[in-house]
């Protein structure tokens, strides 16, 4: 049979030859990086594994600081939301310069196998072609990665593929150390920021607290350095508020609510009420506060779906820790905060302008469950 010469087959292959050279060329390829304000995005909503299963959205945090993007936890529906999502705003491939995953749960590090085979198709489908046909050194995009043991060692078979190693930069770290260490492979001083591992108790899938949580020091040699605490997944332990007393921006993880009056062991791995309360309250005690211009609640469990409860849980929080009161918000997905004023972006503007971010402190919270509105 001669069907290659055939002119139906012909004209077909034509048309196919067409269509793949677009979907090589997608939006998310193609759209140059996002520049503007300094911002921290919230990208996540749910945590755990029920939003794969109930049509939720998980997700991470996107950093944006001295024209720099950070990606902390892509976990699931991280590439979903990231690409533009309800009312989020969608961002691209060349808006991700280094990952962080700081540990190997599915809601932190579960997108960052698609993450890194769209870079290798980035380089290979659309940059080194691009570049020839520009007669241009094709020199492959980097992507830097700082990586808990667990999430090294489920995505080991990527990260370690010859074929992959020559755009990836990438260190494995265990928690209460500086990532920039001679050995670490990594040079982020292109960031103008300080990454700190911080210490939790909260297991990986390796069965050992490996995981970490975040320090991240912007601007370390200014005159005045701001810093973002992120706790990570971690139940309460005494020690967890000196690692954060530095911090202009602290995010607490809340898993779920204690079944009081018989709480139990319930909070699992997770700071809970009575752990985001303890941290604070240890904050307060030390005078470690003064520097806090926002608390930010989020890892909720899709439990608070319910219309109203993030909202509650936040006032009990409010009330029990009245030093930080109107400066303690629930985070969700879509929420931006300009840095370092930490000002919150009000709901359904862009940002374009002045008026559009406003003082924590006089945020209007509508928790209509599924999501949150910030007004005033």
């Amino acid at each position: 049979m001669q069907y290659d010469i055939d002119p139906m087959v012909r004209s077909l292959a034509r048309g196919i030859s067409v269509a793949r050279s677009r979907l090589q060329r997608p939006t998310f390829f193609t759209r140059p990086k996002t520049v503007g304000v300094c911002e921290l995005v919230v990208l996540r909503r749910w945590n755990s594994h029920t939003p794969t299963i109930y049509d939720g959205v998980g997700g991470g945090y996107l950093l944006r600081w001295n024209e720099k993007g950070v990606v902390i936890d892509p976990g699931c529906t991280f590439l979903r939301v990231f690409l533009g999502y309800a009312s989020v705003r969608s961002y691209c491939l060349e808006d991700i310069d280094l990952v962080v995953a700081t540990h190997d749960h599915v809601d932190h590090c579960e997108d960052l196998g698609m993450l890194l085979t769209l870079f290798r198709a980035y380089n290979k489908k659309y940059l080194e072609p691009l570049k020839k046909a520009r007669k241009e050194v094709y020199v492959p995009r980097k992507l830097d990665l700082v990586l808990s043991h667990g999430v090294y060692f489920r995505a080991q078979t990527i990260l370690e593929h010859p074929k992959n190693r020559n755009f990836l930069r990438m260190c494995k770290v265990l928690p209460r150390r500086e990532v920039n260490e001679p050995d670490d492979g990594l040079d982020l001083s292109s960031y103008d920021l300080r990454l700190e591992c911080l210490r939790t108790r909260h297991k990986e899938l390796l069965g050992d607290h490996t995981g970490f949580g975040l320090k991240l020091t912007l601007d370390p040699s200014g005159a005045v350095p701001f810093s973002i605490c992120d706790s990570g997944d971690t139940s309460y332990d005494p020690t967890l508020a000196a690692q954060y007393r530095d911090a202009g921006i602290l995010l607490l993880h809340v898993g779920t609510l204690e079944n009081y009056p018989n709480p139990g062991d319930e909070r699992g791995e997770h700071l809970g009420l009575s752990g985001v309360l303890k941290v604070l309250s240890d904050l307060v005690k030390k005078g470690w506060h003064e520097k806090l211009k926002l608390v930010l609640l989020g890892e909720w469990g899709q439990e608070f779906r319910t219309p109203g409860y993030r909202w509650e849980f936040t006032r009990l929080v409010r009330k029990y820790c009245p030093e930080l009161g109107e400066r303690i918000l629930p985070s969700d997905l879509g929420m931006r905060i300009s840095l370092p004023d930490c000002r919150v972006l009000l709901s359904g503007r862009d940002g374009a302008a002045n008026a559009d971010w406003i003082d924590p402190a006089i945020v209007k919270v509508t928790d209509r469950g599924e999501t949150l509105e910030y007004s005033f």
